[in-house]
């Protein structure tokens, strides 16, 4: 038989999302699981978990609002389709099923199995703007394309 990697979050433990998103996903997210993506009917929300257990989100930094407001969306409750919080640790993994919010959290903990597959990421980009917690590295004339984390190892300059 298989065996199951992922467990459901009781539909009980969701409520509170509707009701204060954020107070919710700051509960949620750890040390070890620092990052959130969150995708939205007006845009995409991405954040992270400070050392002082506060979240900082793309929409809390004034000059992602101005530059980049596709990514700068307030996180609403109402206009969430998904919300993914990741990390070495694991995933939790909240969506939006009808009027409701469905979830699952997939845990990996310490030891990492033979067939993990682990690798670095090029990001391309002419320019890359970093903003407290967020690095946004810009394509031309394409706006923001990807944010990281602002601990980049490196950050080559443009060709």
């Amino acid at each position: 038989m298989n065996k199951q990697y992922w467990q459901p979050i009781a539909q009980e433990k969701l409520a509170d999302f509707q009701g204060a998103p954020r107070d919710w996903l700051t509960e949620k997210m750890t040390e070890k699981m620092p990052w959130l993506l969150v995708h939205a009917d007006d845009g995409v929300i991405w954040g992270r978990r400070e050392q002082n257990q506060t979240i900082v989100l793309s929409s809390d930094l004034d000059d992602m609002k101005s530059q980049y407001p596709v990514i700068a969306v307030e996180l609403r409750a109402q206009t969430v389709q998904q919300a993914r919080i990741f990390g070495p640790e694991g995933e939790l993994l909240l969506w939006r099923e009808g009027m409701t919010f469905r979830g699952r959290s997939i845990m990996d903990g310490e030891a990492v199995p033979d067939s993990a597959w682990h690798e670095q990421q090029i990001l391309w980009g002419r320019r890359a703007d970093k903003s407290r917690a967020l690095l946004c590295f810009r394509r031309a004339n394409r706006g923001c394309c990807m944010l990281s984390h602002s601990t980049c190892q490196h950050v080559a300059a443009p060709l």
